[in-house]
């Protein structure tokens, strides 16, 4: 899952190409469980050095089910001690901001 992700984020900005990326989040958000068995293992992982637009796909799949993100993005403000630019993108998402 993690391949397909980066390689169809990679497609979008790279190429400008929006459609593969559209057809994964679209894929990936029907999956019931997907937070837990991708968007959380993902941010994990990738939380420091994850861009924008990716941070935006990836709540799209949530489907506002962000409990995992909120997760990850508390062990990683522990972590860290303040908050990222990863952090603050997630946090400034409007739908994200409705569940708050």
């Amino acid at each position: 899952m993690s391949f397909l992700f980066n390689e169809a984020s990679l497609t979008e900005t790279t190429l400008k190409c929006g459609e593969l990326i559209e057809i994964v989040v679209g894929t990936f958000s029907k999956f019931e469980n997907v937070s837990d068995l991708f968007v959380e293992p993902y941010l994990r992982k990738n939380i420091a050095e994850i861009k924008p637009v990716a941070l935006n796909h990836l709540l799209k799949i949530c489907r506002g089910r962000f409990v995992p993100v909120f997760r990850t993005m508390k062990e990683h403000l522990e972590l860290e001690g303040g908050i990222t630019d990863s952090v603050r993108c997630i946090v400034s998402n409007e739908e994200v901001v409705q569940c708050m």
